[in-house]
């Protein structure tokens, strides 16, 4: 039996970044879908990952959100040598499809897609969990995650001075020169301790493929900070992660409350990010107990924030569409 024709939009990169979504969107698509999820509104799962060999895997992770009339997965290969070819360890594709009939309606570049959804899971989690007076930030790593979470708490925080402490010099150097450019004060540490210490939030997104790791102590962390460890917590000495009065992810099998992705953390979690949106909220804490978010990137928010692409881009007439 012969289909009838099909067509899909196809959003490259620079379609992407061109819509320009500003950081609040994004994080308030995130919150929606976590908070979807609650009464069974957005659906995800265990994600899908395929080892070829140390150097290089495939994964592949998605979401179903009823609201929107939408599921999204992200299909990405990591390879650590692709530096010496010239390329991204990271070349992320995410794929949407309709309900109810499942048809493919959009592929797209997942690159700003996969930063700036980490970030937003960062700013949903720091919009319950963080002062909102917060003024300063404390960044392990310089790179895209930290640039991106600079923005996205900018939008909710009035962030005025940040601390930034890397391996590699010049991506600290690099962050301190766009938060210069942004009117905010920036120090470069060449101590891990002087960039943690002092702030109400941390973050670090040291990279996968390093050799630079467990190196922090949850002791550093002032009393009553947030901390998100968007690296999957590989820049924290595990041991010291107890230390922690509330510890949670961004999506825990319910049944297990554990993560369904690898983490620096074998325990199980005190709360995930759908809970603690939802109806039942964070348990009470005292003022000075340290809160940590520990996660690899649900599948809710790659979906949630492709989403919103795909419905600006058709606003704008944006992209190309291509016979399926």
């Amino acid at each position: 039996m012969q289909r009838p024709p099909l067509d899909i939009l196809f959003l490259s990169d620079a379609d992407v970044t061109a819509l320009a979504i500003p950081p609040g969107d994004v994080t308030a698509a995130v919150h929606a879908a976590f908070a979807a999820s609650n009464d069974d509104q957005a659906l995800t799962g265990h994600q899908l990952e395929i080892a070829v060999d140390a150097g290089l895997d495939f994964k592949a992770k998605g979401a179903v959100l009823k609201p929107r009339g939408l599921a999204a997965v992200k299909w990405f290969g990591f390879a650590g040598d692709n530096a010496e070819r010239a390329l991204p360890n990271f070349i992320p594709v995410i794929v949407l499809n309709a309900l109810p009939t499942g048809k493919p309606v959009a592929i797209m570049d997942g690159h700003w897609i996969s930063g700036v959804r980490t970030a937003a899971i960062s700013a949903v989690a720091a919009r319950v969990l963080a002062r909102p007076d917060t003024a300063s930030v404390g960044f392990v790593a310089g790179g895209l995650q930290a640039q991106s979470h600079l923005a996205a708490l900018r939008a909710q925080f009035p962030i005025e001075r940040i601390s930034v402490y890397s391996r590699r010099g010049e991506s600290a150097q690099r962050l301190a020169a766009h938060a210069h450019g942004c009117g905010i004060e920036a120090v470069v540490c060449n101590d891990p301790r002087d960039a943690v210490r002092g702030h109400p939030i941390v973050i670090t997104s040291v990279p996968r493929m390093t050799d630079h790791a467990h190196f922090l102590d949850v002791a550093w962390i002032d009393p009553g900070a947030f901390v998100s460890m968007v690296d999957a917590g590989r820049s924290w000495r595990k041991a010291s992660l107890a230390a922690f009065d509330l510890l949670l992810t961004d999506y825990r099998d319910p049944t297990t409350r554990r993560s369904t992705e690898k983490l620096n953390f074998d325990g199980t979690f005190d709360i995930d990010l759908c809970s603690l949106v939802g109806a039942s909220g964070t348990p009470a804490l005292a003022a000075g107990a340290r809160r940590g978010l520990i996660f690899g990137g649900s599948g809710l928010a790659d979906a949630a924030v492709a989403a919103l692409v795909y419905e600006r881009a058709q606003a704008a007439g944006a992209g190309k569409r291509l016979a399926l």
